[in-house]
């Protein structure tokens, strides 16, 4: 188990909490967010990095919507 699991004691067994993974989302799409604007916004980028920049923002931001392994999460998402 991770620390986005809890033991359900009926099934007895490791189940991935709901709310946590949520959380994780939540923290990534700030992040995200975040990078996103120092690339676009501080950074003296040409318009042709600022696209790409908004391309990768855009392909993790789908990960993100389709994906709830905390471990895929953090792995393809915080590098």
């Amino acid at each position: 188990p991770t620390p986005y699991h809890i033991y359900n004691r009926k099934l007895k067994q490791w189940i991935l909490d709901d709310n946590k993974v949520l959380d994780l989302k939540k923290q990534i799409l700030n992040q995200l967010d975040e990078d996103l604007k120092a690339k676009t916004l501080l950074l003296n980028l040409t318009t042709e990095q600022k696209t790409e920049a908004e391309k990768e923002y855009n392909d993790k931001i789908s990960i993100l919507s389709t994906i709830n392994d905390p471990i895929v999460l953090l792995q393809e998402l915080m590098e």
